[in-house]
């Protein structure tokens, strides 16, 4: 909650007035109280808002009359000041809600003024003129003179109708004035606003890419109340957006429309969270579809499987043969997630608890079961394991880290699988270093990409990405050609269900088809054969993994 100026609550939620005398004041008055502490009588926020606003003006008013010596016999043993706005915070709390609002508008003498402009409404009526009076009431006197000789009561209720419409617009314009005042927030606090309130549902990969939009955003339009953002606004915001580039081997490069419609997306989550927790009354302008940019099909870039050739190549290289290998993960990333499926992320963090065994087969358990880890549909699963991943060692390898010698551990993660995979603490999860091993980045200095894949020969066409999530679709396309059922190949990867699919689960009986056992899985997942690109590939142990892990433990 933004801090209110003279405003404090008690630890029993009740909010307070507290006033800090000026020091003149103290110096006139030496055994006079050096502050003025009251209870505004309310935990509710917005009234404690009205009151300490209109006790702190009052406060003000009353301590200039002291000093213009306008207030004579003020501080004496009978009244006192902090009697004095005592009395006046006992009239405003104890107020009908439209005369507080009305006290707030700084109208201290409200009973007075409402009682003289009655007067005035019943004089004109009895002269027949009433229909005279402007909106604002500013020709009372004009027609009062007009009709001095004729005084006489009539239509009391409608009188009164009139006061009532008077009064209570005059609250509701208050009451919109106060929220528009309350609601006055800079763009870069309303992003810090909505970081904060998202944090542990969004994960940090995803408030760094916000974070970076919005902040963008402020640099084209300037750091203003996200009150004040109009349609021109928004104009030049996207002239800016058209002029955005960023380096791409080594050359800058305009962004593609599908990035200047995440940047748009941003824009319109922060304002969807202004309007839900700051004024129900802003407009988001960045709802309209006419803001977003077309997306041509040659703007968007296809994932597609490997070829043979290429998963030949990648698997005949020193590391699969010669066991030239850094670390451990470079041997065994590719290879589970090729007969697996898994992201590279769900592999990265994997521990040696979550090798299991269910139903008498072997099986890899991506779960929650710590904070650090993170599944992209939160949708724990097991997956069993081929028989050629157990034939090239990798149950002996989860065995080896189960022995006391061997075990590793960070300080707050102990016993992970894969070493040399650290938590990323600005994007959340562990694949950062693997990522970095096979995707490569572009080397400034050689003025070239580097990483496995370009290593191995793999070239990326135009309009296609090719990197270690291809593993991913290649092994759901390989699903698909030896005829696994799709609920099936989905609970396997953790996909989410296509339009056909859902359709046949919302018959009866999906409940059943979905649920698929650990059993039927693996006698799925058994179909699948990698040997013709695989042939090449040495077990782990027999290409000294054993030291290797060993030396790793060091």
């Amino acid at each position: 909650m933004q801090q209110i100026r003279y405003l404090s609550q008690s630890n029993f939620g009740t909010y307070y007035f507290r006033y800090t005398l000026p020091s003149w004041y103290a110096l006139r008055f030496p055994f006079a109280k050096k502050w003025i502490y009251l209870s505004l009588m309310t935990k509710d926020l917005n009234a404690a808002k009205l009151r300490v606003q209109s006790l702190s003006l009052f406060t003000q008013k009353t301590l200039y009359k002291i000093k213009s010596a306008k207030l004579e016999g003020l501080v004496d043993r009978e009244k006192s000041l902090n009697s004095i706005i005592e009395e006046y915070r006992d009239y405003i709390a104890g107020a009908d809600p439209w005369e507080q609002e009305s006290v707030h508008f700084r109208t201290p003498d409200f009973e007075r003024i409402i009682e003289h402009i009655g007067e005035e409404l019943i004089y004109i009526k009895e002269g027949g003129l009433l229909g005279y009076v402007d909106q604002d009431l500013n020709n009372l006197e004009e027609l009062r003179k007009k009709i001095e000789n004729s005084c006489k009561r009539k239509n009391a209720i409608e009188i009164e109708t009139i006061l009532n419409k008077m009064v209570h617009s005059e609250a509701k314009n208050t009451v919109v004035q106060n929220e528009n005042q309350s609601q006055k927030t800079l763009l870069s606090d309303l992003l810090q606003e909505y970081l904060n309130d998202e944090i542990g549902e969004v994960r940090p990969k995803t408030r760094g890419k916000m974070k970076s939009h919005i902040d963008f955003f402020i640099k084209c339009i300037g750091n203003i109340d996200v009150n004040e953002f109009s349609q021109s606004n928004l104009r030049a915001y996207r002239e800016k957006l058209n002029q955005r580039s960023r380096t791409l081997k080594g050359e800058k490069v305009l962004i593609s429309n599908v990035t200047k419609n995440d940047h748009l997306t941003s824009c319109r989550t922060l304002f969807d969270f202004a309007i839900g927790h700051y004024n129900s009354r802003l407009e988001n302008y960045f709802t309209s579809p006419a803001v977003f940019y077309k997306v041509k099909k040659s703007d968007k870039k296809d994932r597609i499987p490997f070829s043979s050739d290429e998963l030949i190549g990648i698997f005949s290289h020193e590391i699969f043969t010669e066991g030239e290998f850094l670390h451990p993960y470079q041997y065994w990333a590719p290879l589970l997630a090729l007969f697996t499926g898994s992201r590279e992320n769900e592999i990265s963090q994997l521990r040696v608890s979550d090798i299991i065994v269910e139903d008498g087969i072997s099986c890899i358990s991506h779960n929650l079961s710590s904070p650090d880890k993170h599944l992209k549909t939160t949708k724990e699963r097991e997956i069993p394991i081929h028989p050629t991943l157990i034939k090239l060692g990798f149950l002996d390898f989860v065995n080896l880290f189960r022995k006391p010698r061997y075990q590793w551990e960070n300080q707050l993660l102990p016993h992970r699988l894969f070493k040399g995979l650290s938590l990323d603490k600005t994007n959340g999860g562990y694949h950062k270093n693997l990522s970095r091993w096979f995707n490569g980045c572009y080397d400034k200095k050689q003025c070239r990409q580097t990483g496995f894949k370009y290593e191995v020969g793999i070239s990326t066409p135009v309009n296609q990405m090719k990197d270690f999530h291809n593993f991913r679709h290649t092994f759901s396309t390989e699903m698909e050609e030896v005829g696994a059922q799709p609920n099936i190949s989905y609970q396997i990867t953790g996909h989410s269900i296509d339009s056909e699919t859902s359709k046949m689960n919302k018959s009866a009986g999906a409940r059943y088809r979905h649920g698929v056992s650990v059993a039927k899985m693996y006698k799925e997942i058994c179909k699948l054969s990698f040997d013709d690109v695989l042939i090449n590939v040495k077990p782990f142990f027999e290409l000294n993994g054993e030291k290797k892990c060993r030396n790793k433990l060091n």
